[in-house]
């Protein structure tokens, strides 16, 4: 317990003597004062403070009401205890509706009460002490997480958004490849059709960051050194930073492997890079800094949904602008621009990713002094002596899941020689969106399959029961107007069990996708695709491979 110290406000110096005995002979650690005048006193407490005052009624130059009320207007928030030589009801109501802790006279036993009314008055205190902080915390944790909550919000708005651009997507980069394929050597077709491709992939992986921040990327999750990953990946997009701007590394040699996804790991550390590079006018300076960090319950209060354990730390710092309060609670929405930030869904699909990878992710800055970037990701722990196994890594691989490998080449369609790839067989198309129908329709028909089609789930449903015949594949959207994808997967299953399912989404494969995977079905793609990757897909689940 720290030292206690006690003002004692009072102008006859025999009873500040015996209060001053009757609180030494209990508390004699106790630094007791006395103070005669009020202006004094106010002067003294305003530039050192105490912890409890006990303070006369009748003063020179005004009343111990008058100065509790003056040491109210001055904000001088300590326990007084109001004493005088003579019980008054009415001074005592007045004492205690002005927030005094109690009202006392100078009477019998007075001076033996002194202590226990002290322990009181601190007893008091610091219950009320611990119930500001307790609404102080509870207050923080509100904020925390109506930010999560609005975050969160964003995310599924997001996804909603990455998935309808990628339906819509779809029958545009499908038709020019349709026109690479029936006008390979026309060059005044071909010409007009590169331009309209290019610009497509480009809006293929605006949804990558979409999904990215709605965390529903493609992962292809593997065990990395993060000071590895840094050195390699740094001089490949060091063309994207100003030549004025130094880069500085500081790579901790003890920090453990994390289990990331490479891709979007180059992404968060482009666009965190790229932020600290554009927050800088002309010359500047960025730190990257790693460091192994152990997490406790402690720190884990003041950070919602990160968890107990091993983490390696990735810190970016910049000498640049910084950011005001506002600025930084708004980074990580998408498409938040200040005048020197403008990649929009940068810093979006950042956080995205990196809760992806169960990590945690926050942002310090000042205005005019620069900003820092803090990223946690979930170490990889080294086997227990005996045991064989991992202790706890904190993002295992999702079981049950093809390779996303074959999913990333897809959307590299550049050097790909637009050819389909040919089959026999009778295909079910489980779509709603007429464009994609049509399309899904010409491009399997050109590959040799015959096509059936159904727009809702249950006109599935009785297709796969009425049919008299062989259906070979069934290739189900996620999202139809009747029911979902993972119950029209039930249901077809129950009327055809051997029948196989290409699962096909403009969401990613994580979610709805993953639980009819899980359940059963033979692959997913991912909408926009590509026809020639599309074709091979389709042969490739009927071949059984």
């Amino acid at each position: 317990m720290n030292m206690l110290r006690i003002m004692i406000i009072e102008d006859e110096r025999d009873h500040f003597e015996l209060m001053e005995q009757a609180i030494k002979k209990e508390f004699p650690d106790a630094v007791v004062d006395l103070c005669e005048k009020a202006d004094l006193c106010l002067k003294r407490l305003e530039e050192s403070g105490r912890d409890l005052i006990i303070a006369d009624y009748l003063l020179t130059g005004m009343t111990g009401l008058e100065l509790f009320e003056e040491l109210k207007r001055r904000k001088i928030d300590i326990p007084v205890i109001v004493v005088t030589g003579h019980g008054n009801e009415n001074i005592a109501v007045k004492a205690m509706k002005l927030g005094a802790f109690d009202y006392v006279a100078k009477s019998g036993d007075f001076f033996e009460l002194i202590p226990e009314l002290i322990r009181k008055a601190l007893r008091e205190r610091e219950l009320e002490a611990k119930m500001r902080q307790v609404e102080e915390e509870k207050k923080r944790l509100q904020a925390q997480l109506q930010q999560a909550q609005k975050m969160e919000a964003i995310a599924t708005l997001a996804g909603g958004v990455a998935h309808q651009f990628n339906n819509a997507l779809n029958p545009i980069t499908g038709h020019t490849d349709l026109l690479e394929m029936k006008f390979p050597d026309d060059k005044r077709i071909l010409e007009h059709v590169e331009p309209m491709k290019a610009s497509a992939h480009r809006m293929a992986r605006l949804t990558d960051q979409l999904l990215a921040y709605a965390r529903g990327g493609r992962y292809e999750p593997q065990a990395v050194s993060l000071n590895d990953f840094i050195e390699e990946t740094l001089p490949v997009i060091r063309h994207t930073i100003k030549p004025a701007t130094r880069v500085e590394t500081d790579l901790s040699t003890d920090i453990l492997k994390i289990e990331a996804d490479l891709t979007q790991m180059r992404m968060v550390l482009s666009a965190v890079l790229a932020n600290a590079d554009e927050a800088m006018e002309s010359e500047g300076r960025i730190r990257i800094t790693t460091r192994h960090k152990d997490v406790g319950e402690e720190f884990v209060k003041h950070h919602p949904g990160l968890k107990p354990g091993s983490y390696v730390c990735l810190m970016v710092e910049d000498d640049g602008k910084g950011m005001d309060e506002e600025t930084r609670r708004r980074i990580f929405e998408p498409f938040f621009t200040t005048r020197f930030m403008g990649r929009g869904l940068g810093m979006a699909a950042v956080y995205g990713i990196v809760k992806s990878h169960d990590g945690w992710i926050w942002v310090d800055s000042e205005l005019g002094k620069g900003t820092a970037v803090r990223i946690y990701l979930p170490a990889i722990c080294p086997p227990v002596p005996g045991d064989g196994r991992r202790v706890a890594s904190a993002r295992a691989r999702r079981p049950g899941l093809p390779s996303l490998q074959a999913e990333k080449e897809e959307r590299e369609v550049e050097e790909r020689k637009p050819e389909l790839v040919k089959g026999t067989g009778t295909i079910l198309v489980i779509e709603d969106e007429e464009p994609l129908i049509k399309l899904n329709r010409m491009v399997l028909e050109r590959s040799g399959y015959r096509v059936l089609e159904a727009r809702t789930g249950k006109e599935a449903i009785d297709l796969a029961r009425a049919f008299d015949g062989d259906i070979d594949l069934a290739i189900l959207d996620i999202v139809l107007p009747d029911m979902n994808g993972k119950e029209v997967f039930r249901l077809i299953k129950e009327v055809r069990p051997d029948l196989k399912v290409l699962v096909c989404s403009g969401y990613d494969i994580y979610g709805p996708a993953e639980e009819i995977i899980n359940a059963g079905a033979q692959g997913f793609i991912q909408k926009p695709y590509d026809l020639v990757a599309f074709s091979e897909k389709v042969k490739k689940v009927l071949d059984g491979r």
